[in-house]
Order: structure tokens, then C-alpha cells, then sequence
């Protein structure tokens, strides 16, 4: 006769998930925009891999619809994307694959339509997917552009940390805190912190922090945390040209020390461990 427990752990072995024994939930990191062209697709890459190199087993998800570019970014070819787990053809597990520095990447597709089909079940499906993803994640960072449709509002809603990326132009401003007013919607529980792209000087990052947060505190009775700055830099755009990571390309540039500090607070704020097996490590 066969052990049933040993059947059970052969069939989530075929679906490519872990068991819930055997692996913890990794965290939910949800990076976005309000505005288009902030730089959300950067941070999120760099983040990842940052967290990379310091032990973390990452998993980077494109979820911008309007705008999928972190395959290309990373110098991927797309084998499959987020559209076969949202359409049930293969579990999101089966679908990542191997990027740049040890991550893992479940591309996004350009598929304006898709936002539009994408029903709450499905989202809620999806979200319950990268969940299960413990046994090859410690973090899930999920890109998922700029604006302000359902699908971005279901993960604001499931995110253990949102990180709201902004510059200092003053419509990008304005935007952010009008992505917070309508994404949050009242709920309390999400821990949001600003990210301040594309700064001079960190002056500068610190005093677009503060607009925000001063008008999240006397209009929504909410803190807004502080993600941290990164600075303008050509470097940026040159390794996106190169289709690598900053970190990979210009590691020692200005922008990518910013981001490793971004990463690193992110680790504090977001209680993110290094997971091995069943045990959580310090």
C-alpha cells in the first residue's frame, strides 16, 4: 500500500510548490509608481539583486501590464510570463526562471488587455501563488508599474512592504500622494514607504519625503516611511541600454550604492530572513 503522506508530497512536488510544513511564506515587497517613468522597473531589479548578494533568496515578478520590461532589462529571453500562471497554464513555480546574480524572474507581459480580463479571482489566485513560492523565496519583489487599476490595488492590499517610488518633479509629488489616498483606501495595516528617485542631492529627497508625509498625516491619519534616495545617474540608463543590472554593470556608481542602502533598510523594515529548509536564520 502506498503512504499517503508520501503521495501528497510527490504530487506538490509535480506541481512545483512546497508544502507548508516545509517552507514559510516569503515576504510580499510590491514596488510602484503613481506616475509613469519614475524608475520602478530599476529599483525593483536592483533591489533584488542587492538582496541577492546578501543571502536572500529572491524572486522578481513583472506585474506592470502597460509596460513589461524587466526580462529585456535583466538580458532575459522570456520563456514563459505571468500570463501563463493568470491563464492557469503553469504554476508560477514552473514559470520563473534563472536571472542575473542568483534571482529568480517571472517576466511580465505587454498585454494591455490582460489588466482588463484580469478578475479579482485570478488576482487573488496569483497572489496565493507567489505565497507558495517559500521553497525558492525569501522575498518576492513585485514591479508592478505606475497607476492605479485593481490589479495594482489587490497588491497593495496583499503586500507585507509597498515601496512608493517618486521624483522630485512636482506632478510625480502630487501623484504619490494621490496613489496613497486611492490605493490605500482607508486601510491602515499597509506599511508604505517612499522611495525618492532621480534626486541631486539628498536634501532634495528629504524634502519631497516630508511634503508627502506631512500631507499623508493631516489628510489620512497615516505615517509614511521613509524607503530612502537615490541619486541621478547616467549609469542608470546606460546599463539598461546594456540590458544588466546597475549593480552588475556600474557597481560602483553613485545610484548603486543608494540602492544597496535601499535594499539594506528594506531587509530591517521588512523583517526579511534568510530561509533555509524549514529554518529561519537571523
Amino acid at each position: 500500500m502506498v503512504d499517503q503522506a508520501s503521495e501528497l508530497r510527490q504530487q506538490v512536488r509535480r506541481a512545483g510548490v512546497s508544502a507548508p510544513a516545509t517552507a514559510r511564506s516569503p515576504k510580499l515587497l510590491v514596488v510602484t509608481g503613481a506616475k509613469g517613468g519614475v524608475g520602478t522597473s530599476s529599483v525593483a531589479i536592483n533591489l533584488a539583486v542587492a538582496m541577492s548578494r546578501q543571502s536572500r533568496k529572491v524572486v522578481l515578478v513583472d506585474a506592470d501590464f502597460d509596460g513589461a520590461d524587466i526580462a529585456t532589462l535583466c538580458g532575459l529571453d522570456e520563456k514563459h510570463s505571468i500570463s501563463d500562471v493568470l491563464a492557469g497554464r503553469l504554476s508560477a513555480a514552473k514559470a520563473i526562471q534563472d536571472g542575473p546574480e542568483g534571482i529568480r524572474v517571472l517576466p511580465g507581459a505587454w498585454a494591455r488587455e490582460q489588466t482588463l480580463t484580469c478578475s479579482s479571482l485570478d488576482q487573488q489566485q496569483l497572489i496565493e501563488a507567489l505565497r507558495k513560492l517559500g521553497n525558492v523565496a525569501d522575498v518576492v519583489i513585485v514591479d508592478t508599474g505606475s497607476g492605479l487599476n485593481s490589479v495594482i490595488h489587490r497588491f497593495w492590499q496583499a503586500a507585507d512592504q509597498v515601496m512608493l517610488v517618486t521624483t522630485p518633479e512636482p506632478v510625480a509629488i502630487m501623484d504619490a500622494y494621490a496613489a496613497i489616498k486611492v490605493l490605500r483606501a482607508g486601510d491602515s495595516t499597509i506599511a508604505i514607504h517612499c522611495l525618492v528617485n532621480r534626486i541631486a542631492e539628498i536634501d532634495e529627497a528629504t524634502e519631497v519625503h516630508e511634503r508627502i508625509a506631512c500631507a499623508c498625516r493631516k489628510f489620512l491619519g497615516m505615517e509614511l516611511g521613509w524607503a530612502g534616495a537615490v541619486a541621478e545617474d547616467p549609469s542608470v540608463g546606460e546599463s539598461a541600454q546594456e540590458g544588466r543590472p546597475l549593480l552588475v554593470a556600474s557597481p560602483d556608481s553613485q545610484a548603486a550604492d543608494d540602492l544597496r542602502q535601499v535594499a539594506e533598510r528594506s531587509i530591517i523594515q521588512g523583517r526579511i530572513h534568510r530561509q533555509s529548509g524549514s529554518d529561519m536564520l537571523g
